[in-house]
């Protein structure tokens, strides 16, 4: 069934709009946060600037209106994960204290908001990951042909559980 914001494309209309609210919001809170800028001032000015570098860079307005939705579905899932464990009877300090303390946790948000990235920048900006043609030439194919050679990739996978071992066999019991 088609709803008046479908058949119009009324949202596409204020997709600027939304993008720029969010930018602005999002850049505010982390420089507030972390106190990088001493006035409300210039924390509130940089916070509108890049909103609106947002707003007219196309395919930066493209990234974010297409990660937002699943930001937002990620951010359900861990919701709804909390509010089952609160229906079992864990309590919120305990979750807290889970949440900020293993490491597990936190690597495992970072990934998923690595893939959601790494998702859109594909999505966005073309197969930036794809192999290239033998016959291509330029310094970005050379990079990823060498980059993503089976050889290579399996050094970094050796390295990689070379140094796991090292550290699960140097850990104090």
């Amino acid at each position: 069934m088609a709803t008046l914001l479908e058949g119009s494309n009324l949202l596409n209309y204020f997709l600027p709009v939304f993008v720029f609210i969010l930018v602005v919001a999002i850049t505010w809170g982390i420089i507030g946060k972390f106190k990088l800028f001493g006035s409300p001032l210039i924390r509130g000015f940089i916070a509108v600037m890049l909103g609106l570098l947002f707003i007219i860079v196309p395919k930066a307005r493209e990234l974010i209106s297409f990660m937002t939705p699943w930001f937002v579905i990620f951010l359900i899932i861990i919701f709804f994960l909390l509010l089952v464990f609160m229906f079992m009877g864990v309590n919120e300090d305990s979750l807290y204290r889970l949440i900020h303390t293993n490491a597990a946790v936190i690597t495992i948000v970072f990934i998923v908001i690595g893939v959601i990235l790494l998702v859109a920048i594909t999505k966005v900006f073309g197969p930036i990951f794809a192999y290239p043609a033998a016959t291509a030439t330029g310094f970005w194919d050379n990079f990823k042909r060498a980059f993503f050679s089976a050889k290579l990739l399996g050094v970094i996978f050796l390295l990689f559980v070379a140094a796991k071992l090292i550290q699960m066999i140097s850990m104090d019991k």
